[in-house]
């Protein structure tokens, strides 16, 4: 008749497999609002934060023009990404032209 359940399982193992990771989901909704505020509204505007992940934060950028002035201020950025919250451990940006 049915098939005999060999292991169970608990259902969060299971969901953790199935679903990508909330906290990781957490993570980078709080880097972005990090990164909005620390570049202010108009860089906010023509950027995007698409992953955090081992400590790099991968930035979409609308234009090539910004993403060399953003090459350059990557210094000052990273330092003012540092601190509050502190589970955000931020090593390194990386800036890339968002695809169209």
């Amino acid at each position: 008749m049915g098939r005999k359940a060999s292991n169970p399982e608990l259902l969060g193992s299971i969901l953790r497999r199935v679903i990508p990771s909330a906290g990781s989901t957490r993570l980078l909704a709080t880097a972005s609002r990090k990164w909005d505020a620390v570049v202010g509204d108009r860089l906010a505007g023509a950027t995007k934060v698409v992953s955090f992940s081992g400590g790099t934060l991968r930035v979409s950028v609308s234009h090539s023009a910004l993403v060399s002035e953003l090459e350059f201020l990557k210094e000052d950025l990273l330092g003012e990404m540092q601190g509050e919250p502190e589970s955000l451990i931020i090593k390194d940006i990386v800036f890339g032209l968002e695809k169209e």
